[in-house]
C-alpha cells in the first residue's frame, strides 16, 4: 500500500471503502456512504491537519490506486515528541490482510 495525505482528491474513493455501517458501529462517525458524509469527514480531517493536531492519510493500493481506508497520526504533542497512531479504518475486503501492517 501507499500512504497519501488525505485530501478532497480522495472523495470518490472514500465511499467505496468507508460506506460499510459495521466500520462505524462503535464510533460517532456516520458511514461514509453519502457525498455529504464524505465531505464532512474530509473537512474535519483537514481542520485537524490545519491545527497541527493530526496528519491524516488515505491508505491506497499501490497497483490500482484504490482507496482501502485511512489512518492517522493523532494526539500529536511536539513538546514530548509523542504521536498516537490511530483513527484507522479499512474496507472489509482488506481487513485481516497485511494492509494494516504495511500501512503502519
Amino acid at each position: 500500500v501507499r500512504l497519501e495525505p488525505l485530501t478532497a482528491g480522495h472523495a470518490k474513493g472514500v465511499p467505496a471503502a468507508g460506506h460499510h455501517p459495521s466500520l462505524w458501529a462503535v464510533t460517532v462517525q456516520p458511514p461514509l456512504s453519502s457525498p455529504e458524509a464524505v465531505a464532512a469527514y474530509l473537512a474535519a480531517a483537514q481542520t485537524n491537519v490545519d491545527r497541527g493536531d493530526e496528519v491524516v492519510f488515505a491508505i491506497v493500493a499501490r497497483e490500482t490506486g484504490e482507496v482501502l481506508g485511512s489512518t492517522r497520526w493523532m494526539d500529536i504533542v511536539r513538546a514530548h515528541r509523542r504521536v498516537e497512531i490511530g483513527g484507522t479504518w479499512l474496507a472489509p475486503q482488506v481487513q485481516g490482510t497485511l494492509v494494516n501492517t504495511e500501512a503502519k
